[in-house]
């Protein structure tokens, strides 16, 4: 999501402009603890929304189960590994407790 094509699209740069970041005393306060983020939207009817996540995605409060893994591999892999590999590596992974020796795994990544 960061490369020069999608930072520089013309839709996200006017997003930006709509987008600003206050520091939030109640988060800041419960830092180190909680690594929590929040969102507030206010449309232009002035309805506001608001989230809160104290422990996000990935954190051991919250960890990510091995399908969200395999996902997030894929969608980095995927732009400097042809997909068979990719799939074989995640297969890999998943049965690791079975592989002989770990260069069945490691070699993969050559």
């Amino acid at each position: 999501q960061f490369t020069e094509e999608k930072i520089s699209d013309p839709r996200v740069l006017e997003l930006a402009k709509r987008v600003e970041v206050v520091l939030d005393p109640e988060i800041e306060e419960a830092y180190p603890e909680k690594f929590a983020g929040k969102v507030e939207i206010v449309p232009t009817n002035g309805k506001k929304f608001e989230a809160r996540v104290d422990y996000p995605t990935g954190s051991p409060e919250n960890p990510m189960s091995f399908d969200d893994v395999a996902k997030k591999f894929e969608s980095l892999a995927g732009t400097v590994m042809r997909r068979g590999r990719i799939e074989e590596i995640i297969q890999r992974v998943e049965g690791l407790e079975k592989l002989a020796n770990i260069r069945e795994l490691t070699q993969l990544f050559a």
